[in-house]
């Protein structure tokens, strides 16, 4: 049997808890839920709100620690909208292709008219061909005469949405309950969707925050310290990573790492440090 693939795209502006719900009940009937983060698109002026660079950290935030769920940030990269047909030929050798689509997108179908049939390109030619992952919301009623041929039917719980958390922010209302805590801190940390534009720096401190150590195996200078660190560590739920070391164990920390979307905060064990902090005010 070929692997079963459920594609599930959008603009994640920012992704909240209500995605997360989706992708993990979708990773309970597919091989593989891959979460595509689209470019600028013309018809949705407000997916520019925010650079991509930072719809595609709260991505990560949000979705990178799901078993059977990949982020493929390749249109946030190439600041491009790559379209679901495009998408279904670039993905076509991995396996069977299932577009995610809510059940809104169907209304019209049996007559043509469905969003998919308007709005898609060749959008009546997936109609037929394509396969369908569709979610439900409760008191959505789903005509079945407006199914596709190829099409299964997944019921969700759930009535959040990108706009209201969007909303909430813009006027300094909480979102804890609608988002996973990293995000939360990300959004924190460089002020996102507050109105103005983000900083392009990490606000606040470290201070409250657990750790994650990283020491250079080979150099008896971090071995030393090490130990030191080790009751502020959080192996599990780290709020930034320590690299113990010079910079070039600074650099492959970051390049191991950088999908974390965690501050870096380097402590000088080698010569002149450049990328790191002394560890006479750090240790």
């Amino acid at each position: 049997m070929p692997r079963r693939i459920a594609l599930f795209g959008g603009s994640f502006n920012p992704p909240g808890l209500h995605h997360r719900r989706i992708a993990a009940l979708l990773s309970e009937r597919f091989d593989e839920v891959k979460v595509v983060p689209c470019g600028p698109r013309p018809d949705k002026p407000e997916v520019g709100s925010v650079p991509s660079v930072f719809r595609a950290a709260l991505c990560d935030l949000t979705f990178g620690d799901l078993e059977k769920v990949v982020i493929d940030l390749f249109d946030l990269e190439q600041d491009t909208f790559t379209r679901n047909a495009a998408l279904e030929t670039k993905y076509a050798s991995e396996g069977e292709i299932w577009h995610v689509v809510g059940a809104d997108w169907l209304t019209g179908g049996s007559l043509g008219q469905s969003l998919i049939h308007t709005g898609w390109e060749r959008g009546p030619e997936l109609w037929q061909q394509s396969r369908f992952a569709v979610l439900t919301r409760p008191g959505h009623i789903l005509n079945q005469g407006d199914l596709p041929p190829n099409a299964e039917i997944f019921p969700i719980q759930l009535d959040d949405s990108s706009t209201e958390i969007r909303d909430l922010l813009l006027h300094g209302e909480s979102v804890a309950h609608l988002l996973t805590a990293p995000a939360l801190r990300y959004i924190e940390r460089y002020g996102l969707y507050r109105g103005t534009n983000p900083a392009t720096w990490s606000r606040g401190t470290l201070e409250d925050l657990r750790c994650l150590v990283l020491a250079d195996p080979s150099n008896p200078k971090c071995q030393e310290w090490e130990p030191e660190l080790r009751p502020h560590e959080d192996l599990r739920n780290p709020g930034f990573i320590v690299t113990l070391g010079g910079d070039g164990a600074m650099l492959r920390t970051i390049r191991e790492h950088w999908r974390r979307r965690l501050p870096f905060f380097g402590i000088n064990a080698g010569h002149l440090g450049f990328l790191l902090n002394d560890p006479r005010s750090s240790l």
